[in-house]
């Protein structure tokens, strides 16, 4: 699965909910596809419920 987080942190307090692999995500910010797969980046996005947050990228593809 997949980490929805308020910061791009791995920690247990940043955790809102966690989404599918599959899940799909609208990305909130430009430049995006620079950062898809690489280690360290994240995404701020909204899922299909309206939930924002923060996703790792390296678990993010097109």
């Amino acid at each position: 699965d997949l980490a929805l987080r308020s910061q791009p942190v791995v920690a247990d307090n940043t955790l809102i909910k966690r989404l599918p692999l599959q899940a799909d995500l609208l990305v909130l910010e430009t430049n995006w596809e620079a950062k898809l797969g690489k280690e360290g980046q994240w995404l701020k996005v909204k899922d299909v419920e309206g939930a924002e947050g923060y996703v790792a990228a390296w678990f993010v593809s097109k």
